[in-house]
Protein backbone atom coordinates (compact mmCIF):
# COMPACT_ATOMS: atom_id res chain seq x y z
CA UNK A 1 0.00 0.00 0.00
CA UNK A 2 2.92 2.25 0.01
CA UNK A 3 4.88 3.74 -2.42
CA UNK A 4 8.15 2.66 -0.57
CA UNK A 5 11.03 1.10 -2.92
CA UNK A 6 12.17 -1.82 -2.96
CA UNK A 7 10.43 -3.06 0.11
CA UNK A 8 6.71 -2.75 0.11
CA UNK A 9 5.32 -2.44 -3.17
CA UNK A 10 3.71 -5.37 -5.46
CA UNK A 11 5.88 -3.18 -8.32
CA UNK A 12 9.04 -4.23 -6.47
CA UNK A 13 8.59 -7.85 -6.88
CA UNK A 14 9.34 -8.02 -10.52
CA UNK A 15 12.50 -6.91 -9.33
CA UNK A 16 12.68 -9.06 -6.86
CA UNK A 17 12.48 -11.85 -9.91
CA UNK A 18 15.25 -10.75 -12.32
CA UNK A 19 17.39 -9.37 -9.78
CA UNK A 20 17.04 -12.24 -6.62
CA UNK A 21 20.00 -15.02 -6.63
CA UNK A 22 17.45 -16.68 -5.05
CA UNK A 23 15.19 -19.76 -6.70
CA UNK A 24 13.31 -17.80 -8.97
CA UNK A 25 10.71 -20.59 -9.37
CA UNK A 26 9.96 -21.09 -5.62
CA UNK A 27 9.70 -17.23 -5.27
CA UNK A 28 7.74 -16.75 -7.93
CA UNK A 29 5.34 -19.89 -6.83
CA UNK A 30 4.73 -18.08 -3.68
CA UNK A 31 3.59 -15.16 -4.93
CA UNK A 32 0.37 -15.13 -3.65
CA UNK A 33 1.45 -15.60 0.10
CA UNK A 34 3.93 -12.59 -0.46
CA UNK A 35 1.19 -10.05 -1.94
CA UNK A 36 -1.33 -11.19 0.75
CA UNK A 37 1.40 -10.20 3.58
CA UNK A 38 1.78 -7.36 2.17
CA UNK A 39 -1.45 -6.48 2.32
CA UNK A 40 -1.89 -7.77 5.55
CA UNK A 41 1.25 -5.52 7.02
CA UNK A 42 -1.66 -2.04 6.55
CA UNK A 43 -4.96 -3.39 6.30
CA UNK A 44 -6.54 -5.91 9.02
CA UNK A 45 -9.24 -7.47 6.32
CA UNK A 46 -12.22 -9.13 7.08
CA UNK A 47 -12.88 -12.73 5.88
CA UNK A 48 -15.26 -11.24 2.89
CA UNK A 49 -12.50 -8.60 1.98
CA UNK A 50 -9.35 -11.58 2.68
CA UNK A 51 -11.21 -13.69 -0.36
CA UNK A 52 -11.95 -10.84 -2.26
CA UNK A 53 -8.16 -10.01 -2.44
CA UNK A 54 -7.41 -14.03 -2.81
CA UNK A 55 -9.14 -14.15 -5.96
CA UNK A 56 -7.79 -10.71 -7.17
CA UNK A 57 -4.15 -12.05 -6.46
CA UNK A 58 -4.95 -15.09 -8.39
CA UNK A 59 -6.20 -12.99 -11.48
CA UNK A 60 -3.13 -10.75 -11.33
CA UNK A 61 -0.76 -13.77 -11.11
CA UNK A 62 -2.39 -15.51 -13.88
CA UNK A 63 -2.51 -12.50 -15.97
CA UNK A 64 1.49 -11.89 -15.38
CA UNK A 65 2.31 -15.66 -16.10
CA UNK A 66 0.38 -15.57 -19.33
CA UNK A 67 1.46 -11.91 -20.35
CA UNK A 68 4.63 -10.89 -18.61
CA UNK A 69 7.00 -13.49 -18.10
CA UNK A 70 7.34 -14.14 -21.97
CA UNK A 71 8.89 -10.39 -22.11
CA UNK A 72 10.95 -10.86 -19.75
CA UNK A 73 12.51 -13.47 -21.29
CA UNK A 74 12.48 -12.03 -24.30
CA UNK A 75 14.37 -8.72 -22.61
CA UNK A 76 16.79 -10.69 -21.07
CA UNK A 77 17.94 -12.29 -24.43
CA UNK A 78 18.15 -9.08 -25.36
CA UNK A 79 20.24 -7.47 -22.22
CA UNK A 80 22.42 -10.70 -22.97
CA UNK A 81 23.25 -10.06 -26.60
CA UNK A 82 24.00 -6.10 -25.16
CA UNK A 83 26.12 -7.72 -22.25
CA UNK A 84 27.97 -10.12 -24.91
CA UNK A 85 29.29 -7.07 -27.13
CA UNK A 86 29.35 -4.56 -24.33
CA UNK A 87 27.25 -2.03 -23.22
CA UNK A 88 27.34 1.53 -25.24
CA UNK A 89 25.31 4.50 -24.18
CA UNK A 90 22.46 3.25 -26.62
CA UNK A 91 21.75 0.12 -25.18
CA UNK A 92 21.74 1.33 -21.75
CA UNK A 93 19.18 3.25 -22.58
CA UNK A 94 17.01 0.03 -24.25
CA UNK A 95 17.74 -1.74 -21.23
CA UNK A 96 16.36 1.13 -18.73
CA UNK A 97 13.54 1.91 -21.30
CA UNK A 98 12.44 -2.23 -20.67
CA UNK A 99 12.68 -1.71 -16.86
CA UNK A 100 10.50 1.05 -17.33
CA UNK A 101 7.80 -0.84 -19.81
CA UNK A 102 7.40 -3.84 -17.48
CA UNK A 103 6.70 -1.51 -14.44
CA UNK A 104 4.31 0.72 -16.04
CA UNK A 105 2.74 -2.45 -17.28
CA UNK A 106 2.27 -3.45 -13.46
CA UNK A 107 1.43 -0.20 -12.47
CA UNK A 108 -1.84 -0.39 -14.78
CA UNK A 109 -2.67 -3.97 -13.97
CA UNK A 110 -2.53 -3.32 -10.45
CA UNK A 111 -4.61 -0.14 -9.91
CA UNK A 112 -7.28 -1.08 -10.03
CA UNK A 113 -6.92 -4.25 -7.27
CA UNK A 114 -5.89 -1.47 -5.48
CA UNK A 115 -8.82 0.94 -5.95
CA UNK A 116 -11.34 -1.53 -5.57
CA UNK A 117 -9.68 -3.05 -2.48
CA UNK A 118 -9.60 0.76 -1.05
CA UNK A 119 -13.45 0.92 -1.48
CA UNK A 120 -14.44 -1.73 0.73
CA UNK A 121 -12.48 -0.33 3.74
CA UNK A 122 -14.50 0.99 6.89
CA UNK A 123 -13.79 3.70 8.62
CA UNK A 124 -11.75 2.18 11.75
CA UNK A 125 -9.68 0.25 8.74
CA UNK A 126 -8.71 3.44 6.66
CA UNK A 127 -7.99 5.14 10.43
CA UNK A 128 -5.60 2.13 10.81
CA UNK A 129 -3.99 2.16 7.80
CA UNK A 130 -2.89 5.86 7.82
CA UNK A 131 -1.69 5.49 11.57
CA UNK A 132 0.27 2.62 9.82
CA UNK A 133 1.65 4.86 7.25
CA UNK A 134 2.43 7.53 9.31
CA UNK A 135 4.63 5.11 11.69
CA UNK A 136 6.63 4.00 8.57
CA UNK A 137 7.29 7.94 7.76
CA UNK A 138 8.74 8.08 11.12
CA UNK A 139 10.61 4.79 10.79
CA UNK A 140 12.27 5.68 7.40
CA UNK A 141 13.42 9.56 8.59
CA UNK A 142 14.45 8.15 11.65
CA UNK A 143 16.87 5.24 10.06
CA UNK A 144 17.91 7.34 8.14
CA UNK A 145 18.84 10.35 10.42
CA UNK A 146 21.11 7.37 12.33
CA UNK A 147 23.66 7.71 9.82
CA UNK A 148 26.06 9.49 9.30
CA UNK A 149 26.75 10.59 5.31
CA UNK A 150 30.08 8.11 5.37
CA UNK A 151 28.33 5.34 6.17
CA UNK A 152 25.48 5.80 3.92
CA UNK A 153 27.89 6.21 1.36
CA UNK A 154 30.13 2.90 2.88
CA UNK A 155 26.72 1.25 3.03
CA UNK A 156 25.96 2.16 -0.50
CA UNK A 157 29.26 0.88 -1.86
CA UNK A 158 28.58 -2.41 -0.25
CA UNK A 159 25.44 -2.89 -2.05
CA UNK A 160 27.06 -2.14 -5.48
CA UNK A 161 30.16 -4.92 -4.38
CA UNK A 162 27.11 -7.43 -3.86
CA UNK A 163 24.58 -6.66 -6.43
CA UNK A 164 28.10 -6.50 -9.14
CA UNK A 165 29.85 -9.79 -7.80
CA UNK A 166 26.36 -11.49 -8.12
CA UNK A 167 26.19 -10.89 -11.83
CA UNK A 168 29.50 -11.08 -12.71
CA UNK A 169 31.72 -13.08 -9.70
CA UNK A 170 34.80 -12.35 -8.19
CA UNK A 171 35.27 -8.43 -9.14
CA UNK A 172 39.16 -7.03 -9.51
CA UNK A 173 40.33 -4.55 -7.21
CA UNK A 174 40.16 -2.08 -9.69
CA UNK A 175 36.19 -2.86 -10.08
CA UNK A 176 36.12 -2.75 -5.92
CA UNK A 177 37.82 0.79 -6.13
CA UNK A 178 35.39 1.86 -8.61
CA UNK A 179 32.21 0.45 -7.35
CA UNK A 180 33.35 2.05 -4.09
CA UNK A 181 33.64 5.61 -5.17
CA UNK A 182 30.39 5.96 -6.91
CA UNK A 183 27.98 6.32 -4.00
CA UNK A 184 29.03 10.21 -3.37
CA UNK A 185 27.76 11.12 -7.04
CA UNK A 186 24.25 10.54 -5.64
CA UNK A 187 21.79 13.04 -4.49
CA UNK A 188 20.04 12.32 -1.59
CA UNK A 189 16.04 12.36 -2.27
CA UNK A 190 15.31 11.57 1.27
CA UNK A 191 13.84 14.80 2.20
CA UNK A 192 11.83 15.31 -1.10
CA UNK A 193 10.98 10.99 -0.89
CA UNK A 194 9.14 11.72 2.42
CA UNK A 195 7.50 14.87 1.67
CA UNK A 196 6.58 12.93 -1.57
CA UNK A 197 4.78 10.34 0.43
CA UNK A 198 3.38 12.36 2.40
CA UNK A 199 1.46 14.47 -0.23
CA UNK A 200 0.54 11.17 -1.91
CA UNK A 201 -0.88 9.72 1.32
CA UNK A 202 -2.49 12.80 1.80
CA UNK A 203 -3.87 12.63 -1.41
CA UNK A 204 -5.55 8.98 -0.88
CA UNK A 205 -6.94 9.80 2.53
CA UNK A 206 -9.23 12.57 1.03
CA UNK A 207 -10.27 10.49 -1.71
CA UNK A 208 -11.24 8.00 0.91
CA UNK A 209 -12.92 10.42 2.72
CA UNK A 210 -14.82 12.49 0.40
CA UNK A 211 -18.52 11.72 -0.31
CA UNK A 212 -18.41 11.42 -3.37
CA UNK A 213 -19.92 8.82 -6.39
CA UNK A 214 -18.45 5.58 -6.22
CA UNK A 215 -17.66 5.68 -10.00
CA UNK A 216 -15.55 9.17 -9.42
CA UNK A 217 -13.86 7.73 -6.46
CA UNK A 218 -12.83 4.68 -8.16
CA UNK A 219 -11.04 6.65 -11.00
CA UNK A 220 -9.22 9.07 -8.49
CA UNK A 221 -8.24 6.07 -6.69
CA UNK A 222 -6.68 4.51 -9.67
CA UNK A 223 -5.04 7.57 -10.92
CA UNK A 224 -3.04 7.82 -7.41
CA UNK A 225 -1.70 4.28 -8.29
CA UNK A 226 -1.00 4.92 -11.81
CA UNK A 227 0.72 8.27 -11.88
CA UNK A 228 1.84 9.07 -8.36
CA UNK A 229 4.62 11.07 -9.90
CA UNK A 230 2.06 13.85 -9.75
CA UNK A 231 2.86 14.35 -6.50
CA UNK A 232 6.75 14.42 -6.57
CA UNK A 233 8.17 17.99 -6.34
CA UNK A 234 9.98 19.30 -9.30
CA UNK A 235 13.11 19.10 -6.88
CA UNK A 236 12.38 15.34 -6.35
CA UNK A 237 12.06 14.44 -10.23
CA UNK A 238 15.10 16.05 -11.15
CA UNK A 239 17.21 14.77 -8.21
CA UNK A 240 15.73 11.21 -9.50
CA UNK A 241 16.62 12.25 -13.16
CA UNK A 242 20.06 12.63 -11.80
CA UNK A 243 20.43 9.32 -9.90
CA UNK A 244 19.25 7.81 -12.89
CA UNK A 245 21.96 9.06 -15.15
CA UNK A 246 25.01 7.78 -12.44
CA UNK A 247 23.17 4.72 -12.39
CA UNK A 248 23.88 4.79 -16.62
CA UNK A 249 27.51 6.23 -16.06
CA UNK A 250 28.41 3.89 -13.39
CA UNK A 251 27.21 1.10 -15.90
CA UNK A 252 29.59 2.85 -18.84
CA UNK A 253 32.29 3.09 -16.66
CA UNK A 254 32.34 -0.14 -15.24
CA UNK A 255 32.02 -1.86 -18.66
CA UNK A 256 35.67 -1.41 -19.98
CA UNK A 257 36.94 -3.52 -17.20
CA UNK A 258 34.43 -6.46 -17.34
CA UNK A 259 36.84 -9.51 -17.86
CA UNK A 260 35.88 -12.39 -20.27
CA UNK A 261 35.50 -14.52 -17.79
CA UNK A 262 33.04 -12.23 -15.52
CA UNK A 263 30.78 -11.92 -19.25
CA UNK A 264 30.49 -15.64 -19.00
CA UNK A 265 29.69 -15.80 -15.72
CA UNK A 266 27.31 -13.11 -16.54
CA UNK A 267 26.13 -15.12 -19.78
CA UNK A 268 25.41 -17.89 -17.29
CA UNK A 269 23.11 -15.91 -14.86
CA UNK A 270 20.88 -14.29 -17.54
CA UNK A 271 20.50 -18.01 -18.89
CA UNK A 272 19.69 -19.11 -15.60
CA UNK A 273 16.54 -16.94 -15.38
CA UNK A 274 15.43 -17.13 -18.68
CA UNK A 275 15.37 -20.11 -18.51
CA UNK A 276 12.71 -20.66 -14.77
CA UNK A 277 10.69 -17.99 -17.12
CA UNK A 278 10.66 -20.35 -20.36
CA UNK A 279 9.79 -23.54 -17.36
CA UNK A 280 7.26 -21.19 -15.45
CA UNK A 281 5.71 -20.25 -18.84
CA UNK A 282 5.11 -23.68 -19.89
CA UNK A 283 4.13 -25.60 -16.74
CA UNK A 284 0.98 -22.05 -17.09
CA UNK A 285 -0.02 -23.55 -20.53
CA UNK A 286 -0.24 -26.91 -18.91
CA UNK A 287 -2.39 -26.33 -16.50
Amino acid sequence: MTLRIPKRTILSLAALLLLSACGVKTIYNNLDWVLEGMVDDYIDLTDTQEEDVDKRIAQLLKWHKETQLAEYVNDLKEIKTFTAKGIDDESAEIIFAKFLERWTAMKTKVAPEMAALFLTLNEKQIKALFIRLEEENKEIDEEYKETTEEEKNIEGGERLLENFSDWLGPLSEEQKELLISWPPRFQSTHENRLVFREKWQLALKQVLDDDIPTEEKRTRLIALTEKPEDYQSEQYKAQLVHNSKQVKALILAFGPTVTNEQKTYLAERLDYFIRNFEELIEETRQN
